[in-house]
């Protein structure tokens, strides 16, 4: 047996086609045929790999000038909260300020629509003789500042602060 193991090692080393024959009864040339695959397969897998890191270098690259736009934009947003809280300041006295006009005004109205009450209650009592009382009426749809009413003499007016023509008595 060891001489048959000789011969079959000596074959196998000066005989060409006896290897060839050996080894592909073994499948080492099917091996060594996947493993060629093989190894085409993983050199083109290292250079989409390759292709995918420099892919990622500029994506990291992209993210980092997202980044500083962002802090860009950030500080811009902060100063436009400055300036809406500025604003907001302003936005709040001017309210009050006009809280304080409207109650002057509506204070200034009463008193001319009461002067107007007056000076009609006056010039019907001393031209007409007759002694009535004037009021406001305030219906669902109208707003009338001077109303009065006596016997047959009835008076509707408005009292406003700049009139075209004088007041006359019907």
């Amino acid at each position: 047996m060891a001489s048959l193991r000789e011969r079959i090692l000596k074959l196998l080393d000066t005989d060409r086609e006896f290897r060839y024959t050996v080894a592909g009864r073994l499948g080492i040339l099917e091996i060594l045929e996947r493993l060629d695959k093989l190894t085409e397969i993983q050199t083109k897998i290292w250079m989409v790999i390759r292709d995918i890191k420099a892919d990622i270098k500029k994506i990291w690259i992209e993210i980092e000038e997202i980044k500083g736009e962002q802090t860009k934009i950030w500080t811009e947003i902060e100063k436009i909260w400055v300036e809406v809280k500025g604003l907001r300041e302003d936005f709040n006295k001017m309210n009050a300020r006009l809280g304080r006009v409207e109650r002057t005004l509506e204070k200034l109205i009463i008193d001319i629509e009461d002067e107007a009450r007056s000076i009609i209650r006056d010039r019907v009592k001393r031209e007409l003789g007759i002694d009535l009382t004037l009021n406001s009426l305030i219906l669902p749809d109208l707003d009338l500042n001077i109303y009065g009413i006596s016997g047959d003499l009835c008076i509707v007016g408005e009292a406003t602060v700049r009139g075209e023509n004088k007041p006359k008595l019907l």
